[in-house]
Formats: C-alpha cells, sequence, structure tokens
C-alpha cells in the first residue's frame, strides 16, 4: 500500500492553495519519479550468491505496482537489479533503457547499494558514485584537521585519499635534544649530545632540563629492561624519534638471564629475576609466524611441555621439546616498554616496541586533563603476553603507517578511560596495519577495535588473520568511518559470524555501534560484514560480498 498524508489538523478538506487535496500533490510527487518509490525488504542467503526481495512499490511509466517474493542469483556479470512489471525482482548485465526501475546495484557480484525510497541513491553519474554525500556529525568530536578527498576513474574505481602530513608536528629544528645509544653512551660521562649519548632511555626521559627532543639509535642491540622506555612520560610535550641506518627496538625481555636444571625434573629449568612474567620460545612459530609464549600454570607440579610457572621472582618452565634454554628463550619482565599518560603530548616516529607483558599504554588518569594526543609515525607494536598490542585508555591517537601485531588479545584498541572518568577517545588510522592477534584464544580479538562512544577514522588501512572479527567496533556512542581499508581472513574459521572481517556491535552487549565503509573491501572464511542489536553499518560503494549476513532483514544501510 502507498503511504496517505494525514489531514491538516482542524481541517475536513485537506487543499492546498492551488486546489489540490494533500494526497493529490503526494501522489503527482511520485508520477514525476518514476522509478522506487518505496524500497524493498531484503535478506542475504547464507551459503549462496543469492539475495532475496520482497516489498516496495515502483513506477514504470504510468504503472504502479508492488514488489513479490523474489530470489535473485547475482554473478559476476551482474550490474543491476530491477523490478518487473508483474512485481517480480531480476538481476540484469546492463543497465535497463526503458525506464525499468533499477533496484539495486551491483559489483564485483555483489550488492553495493539498493536504492533507497524516492530513489535515493549515491550512483548518480555513469552509475557510478563520484563523491562522499555525507558523514557522521560525530567526527567533529576529532580536533585534528586534514582533508579527506576522492576521485574517481572507470578502471579503478572510486578511492579515498588524505593529504595529511604528521611530521609537521615535530618539533622545531633548534628544540632541546637529547640522545640515547645503548652501545656507545654513558650515563655517567655522556650529556645528552650526538657525540656523547645517554645509555638508557630513562636517562633522557628523566633528564634536567626535560628534552622537548629524545633521540634513540638503532642497531641491532635492542633496548632491553633497564634500558627501553620503562617509565611513564606524564604531562609534558616530548618526540621520541628513532635514527640511525636501523629503527631502535625496545624490549620488556630480561637483558641476561641464568637459567638453571630443576633437579629431579628432566627438561624443566628455572630463572630468578625480579618481575619475572613469561617465557617466549622463538623457535616455535604457528603459521601466522607468532612465537610461543609458554602457558602460566597455577602450581610447580603442573609445569611441562610448553607450560610456566611464576612464584615471587623465580619462574620455572619446560619447553615444548625439553631442550635446554638457548639464544631462542627469552624471559619477559612485568616492566612498562612504552607509555604516556595524562596532559603530554608525544610524537613517536620510526620505533619498535617488541616484547611486552601488556603493550604500549596510552593513558588518561585525571579528567581535568584529557584532550592530549598521541602521534605515530612509521612505528611497529608487537608481541604481548596480555592485552593488546598498542592500548588507549582515554587518549586521543594519530597513526600513520603503522603496524601492530601479536598482541595476546587486540592489535590496535580504543577505550574510555579505565577509571570510570567517562573521557571518550577519538583516534584516526591512516595506512596501518593491524594483524595476528588474540593468541589468549577468546572470541572477540580483533585488529582493530573501537569501544565505549570513541569516534575514529581509519584510511588505507589492512587488518588480517586475528582470532575473531577483524575490525570490531562496540558499544552506545561509537562511530567510525572507513575508507579504503581491508579486512580479512579471521583465524576464527569455522564460525561464520563471530570471525566477520567488519562488525558493529557485539552479541549482548547493549548500545548502538555505528560503522561507515567507504570503499572497503574484506574476504575469508566467515562472514564479510555483521552488526548485533540495535547497532548499524552503512555502506557506501562498498560490495556486501558473497558472505552477507543472513536472517536479518535488509542488514545495511547504504549511504545515498
Amino acid at each position: 500500500m502507498l503511504p496517505k498524508f494525514n489531514q491538516p489538523k482542524g481541517s475536513t478538506i485537506g487543499v492546498l492553495k492551488d486546489g489540490r487535496t494533500v494526497q493529490q500533490a503526494f501522489d503527482e510527487l511520485f508520477v514525476s519519479l518514476n522509478g522506487v518509490l518505496v524500497a524493498p525488504d531484503w535478506w542475504v542467503i547464507q551459503g549462496t550468491t543469492n539475495v532475496e526481495f520482497n516489498g516496495g512499490v515502483f513506477l514504470h511509466g504510468d504503472a504502479r505496482f508492488q514488489g513479490k517474493s523474489s530470489v535473485v542469483q547475482l554473478t559476476s556479470s551482474t550490474v543491476a537489479i530491477v523490478a518487473n512489471s508483474d512485481g517480480t525482482f531480476s538481476p540484469v548485465t546492463s543497465y535497463p533503457t526503458d525506464g525499468k526501475p533499477v533496484v539495486a546495484h551491483v559489483r564485483e557480484g555483489s550488492l553495493a547499494e539498493v536504492v533507497g525510497s524516492l530513489n535515493r541513491s549515491a550512483f548518480i553519474m555513469g552509475n557510478d558514485p563520484i563523491t562522499i554525500t555525507w558523514l557522521p556529525s560525530e567526527l567533529a568530536r576529532i580536533t585534528e584537521r586534514f582533508n579527506i578527498m576522492s576521485s574517481y576513474s572507470p578502471a579503478g574505481g572510486v578511492q579515498f585519499y588524505t593529504d595529511y602530513d604528521i611530521t609537521t608536528y615535530r618539533a622545531p629544528p633548534d628544540s632541546l635534544t637529547y640522545h640515547v645509544d645503548i652501545v656507545a653512551g654513558s650515563d655517567t660521562s655522556g650529556d645528552g649530545s650526538l657525540d656523547k649519548p645517554f645509555q638508557r632511555i630513562k636517562k633522557a626521559i628523566e633528564q634536567n632540563p626535560p628534552a622537548r627532543v629524545i633521540k634513540i639509535k638503532g642497531g641491532p642491540t635492542p633496548y632491553t629492561r633497564d634500558y627501553t622506555w620503562n617509565v611513564s612520560i606524564v604531562d609534558r610535550d616530548v618526540d621520541i624519534i628513532g635514527y640511525g641506518d636501523q629503527r631502535p627496538v625496545l624490549s620488556g625481555e630480561a637483558e641476561s638471564v641464568t637459567f638453571t636444571p630443576v633437579e629431579g625434573r628432566p627438561g624443566v629449568y628455572s630463572a630468578t629475576q625480579g618481575l619475572a612474567f613469561r617465557i617466549i620460545d622463538k623457535s616455535v612459530v604457528d603459521k601466522y609466524g607468532h612465537e610461543q609464549v609458554l602457558t602460566n600454570v597455577a602450581s610447580l607440579a603442573e609445569v611441562g611441555p610448553g607450560r610456566s610457572f611464576v612464584s615471587g621472582s623465580t619462574i620455572t618452565f619446560q619447553l615444548n621439546d625439553s631442550r635446554a634454554p638457548d639464544a631462542n628463550v627469552k624471559l619477559i619482565l612485568q616492566i612498562t616498554n612504552g607509555r604516556v599518560q595524562d596532559n603530554s603530548n608525544v610524537y613517536i616516529e620510526n620505533v619498535e616496541f617488541r616484547y611486552s607483558f601488556r603493550g604500549f599504554h596510552a593513558e588518561v588518569r585525571d579528567a581535568s586533563k584529557a584532550g592530549a594526543v598521541l602521534r605515530l609515525n612509521n612505528c611497529k607494536f608487537g608481541l604481548t603476553c596480555t592485552e593488546n598490542s598498542f592500548n588507549s585508555r582515554g587518549y586521543n591517537v594519530v597513526a600513520v603507517g603503522c603496524i601492530a601485531e601479536y598482541g595476546m588479545q587486540d592489535a590496535w584498541n580504543y577505550h574510555s578511560d579505565v577509571l570510570g572518568l567517562g573521557i571518550k577517545p577519538w583516534f584516526i588510522e591512516l595506512n596501518c596495519i593491524g594483524r595476528r592477534s588474540g593468541f589468549d584464544m577468546l572470541p572477540n580479538n580483533n585488529g582493530s577495535t573501537a569501544h565505549d562512544g570513541a569516534v575514529g577514522i581509519r584510511i588505507g588501512g589492512e587488518y588480517y588473520e586475528t582470532y575473531g572479527r577483524v575490525v570490531h567496533d562496540v558499544h552506545d556512542g561509537t562511530v567510525t568511518c572507513n575508507f579504503n581499508c581491508t579486512a580479512r581472513d579471521s583465524s576464527r574459521e569455522g564460525n561464520y559470524l563471530g570471525g566477520a572481517s567488519f562488525a558493529a556491535g557485539q552479541g549482548g552487549v547493549v548500545g548502538k555501534a555505528r560503522v561507515y565503509l567507504y570503499n572497503c573491501r574484506h574476504g575469508g572464511p566467515n562472514a564479510g560484514i555483521t552488526k548485533d542489536g540495535e547497532s548499524e553499518v552503512w555502506l557506501f560503494t562498498t560490495p556486501i560480498g558473497s558472505k552477507g549476513q543472513p536472517q536479518v532483514i535488509s542488514p545495511y544501510h547504504f549511504i545515498t
């Protein structure tokens, strides 16, 4: 049935100034549109390339008709779905020239848009979208200003990009600078100059007067335990920049460890070291390149192949093959390995964080100090024994050309503050990678994930091989816009919805997250794009793929 206008309040006639009734004017508007008057409902049929359409109201010439239930099979040559005058729906390999209503646009063998009521569509020129028609208003919370531009070509389709240059946020060249070199530096005779560098990063951080820039010399020797970034940077502005022929590696491992055989326990060894936490065996690597973190057990008696036990400062363990510990065995300590707090505007460039007990932390613990920004340029965040490779807890973040990987849980993670202060951060990821995380085998481990009302932008990101939904944004008020991003190949094989590439919302979690996908791509063994509960997914020139979300009526919105 066509919608009917209510008559104006207090009127029994409902006549306009030109003599037409309100309903006549509405009907004439429909006649002038020709095409989709009311959009149909649709469902994805799991395990096939079929989509079922039903309902809707259409106009073709003088004929107005309603849609009937029809199953449409999409192929690589399908470009659109049309409504026929008998109410059925059909795929076509070229756009109709007879005015037959186009109900949906198809790209790469899957839906790229279902035309909205009153013919709302982004495919407005040459049957291809050429501009971003709108962005969600929540992006105004992001204080970093930059351009998001688009281009179109018949061969490459729509592309999105930015001219943002993070290096403009570097400190001025004449800023007070301290240098650190673990090999050639000295904390007793060094003064932090290029010729007489310090040896420990902590020395440079705590030096007075405080540096505006700290430069860390890279090389084959990592900055471990006493030499790494093992203190928090709080309430200050500073640049941390790696220099030299190699990127400096900051590691939470102990630099020298003595392993002792345990009497009466063949293959079992122990080490006594303050803050001993976990054992990593670099010689045992899974198909994703993840080095083995031995599983901690609750008692000494449970120690066996691949297991460890910590009591005080002593860790006892047995390697998978029961061999004696060698250079591939690393003792990870429960120490900070990179942390910023509160009102610190920090710029980090060309630094790698390799082993950590809980990942890099950016955290706000005082509500009056919210609003600072952490900027990351060409950095890498590696294996963690707990939590995520990179953690924001209420901190605003910009990351450009960075990699986060091998998190025990997530790769990139953005939360509100942990103290319940209600600080909701924003973040930007430009050309970043989040991959191969989730090795505690819990279901909600992701390549990049926003929580608690965070707002974010991802452009040109690549996210893959994580145990769980690959890009997953959850909780009430969380809004992300994703441009030219790829998410694929969850390692949670065999769980169609639980290993989706892009997802909004999370199971029974109350709230409404919104995820916007602009020219994004996805793939892998599970669903491509999913939503839970009241959360929403909005698509712009993003095909839903052959593995859409089944059994949900019209599961996605289309930006038109």
